[in-house]
């Protein structure tokens, strides 16, 4: 089991110039219905290499799964992974971090793994994070309901929004948050992410984004999110767009 702690770290090189409060870090969780998959899947170690050479620290982490763990536990192993490299990065890796700019993100699951963490304050206490940690939430192709795992193990069939889901968790303190879906994304997701966004909006979020990413499917829109080849309506690539949020806060 303790495998499924380990985390890989993307630093960027010497090249890579810093700013005066030290990189931005990003702990990342893989998607995989909360019952599969690893930090290595979907494409992870080269996206973790591009937002490295953008100055981002990233963290690609296991978690635990829906199977080994209940609710909230897969998310209180994204916020302590978070303060595990808040704490570790200097003395262990020599990498200076701005603790202002310490992100949660994720994909499908993982999304929904950061939506939770994020979005629940009680969960930042008791791992010790500080106010504003974390700083921000990339959310790409999330469940935002409860997820449909959790939902079936306790006996439920089709979408729920309870304690469970982000979208209930959602404050007008809440952290920053950019959306991201394919337009061919699963079953009603583009729908779903679109108007979490507009909650999150309504409630007074500090800072919403949303974005539809055109000729990618649910997958694609993370596994390929290091080519740019193909834009949003904003003319910007996917990679570009989670990089702004991270660099530009």
């Amino acid at each position: 089991l303790r495998k499924r702690f380990l985390a890989d770290i993307y630093a960027p090189d010497a090249s890579v110039p810093q700013s005066a409060h030290g990189f931005p870090a990003l702990v990342w969780m893989h998607g995989g219905a909360l019952t599969f998959n690893d930090k290595r899947a979907d494409n992870n170690p080269n996206i973790g290499t591009r937002l490295a050479d953008h100055g981002v620290v990233t963290a690609m982490i296991n978690y635990r799964y829906a199977t080994q763990v209940a609710f909230p536990g897969f998310a209180l192993d994204a916020l302590t992974a978070l303060a595990w490299l808040r704490d570790q990065a200097r003395p262990r890796f020599g990498l200076s971090l701005d603790l202002n700019r310490l992100f949660l993100g994720g994909h499908s699951a993982g999304a929904y793994i950061a939506g939770v963490a994020g979005f629940d304050e009680k969960l930042h206490r008791e791992v010790g994070l500080q106010p504003g940690q974390p700083a921000g939430l990339v959310l790409i192709s999330g469940q935002l309901s409860t997820h449909f795992t959790i939902s079936g193990q306790l006996g439920h069939t089709g979408r729920r929004v309870d304690e469970m889901a982000p979208i209930y968790l959602m404050h007008k303190n809440a952290p920053p948050t950019l959306f991201m879906v394919a337009a061919h994304d699963m079953e009603l997701r583009e729908q779903e992410n679109h108007y979490a966004s507009e909650v999150l909006r309504t409630l007074g979020g500090k800072h919403v984004e949303y974005h539809r990413i055109f000729n990618r499917d649910h997958g694609s829109v993370f596994s390929n999110m290091d080519r740019s080849e193909e834009h949003t309506s904003e003319l910007q690539s996917p990679c570009n767009l989670v990089c702004r949020l991270l660099l530009e806060k």
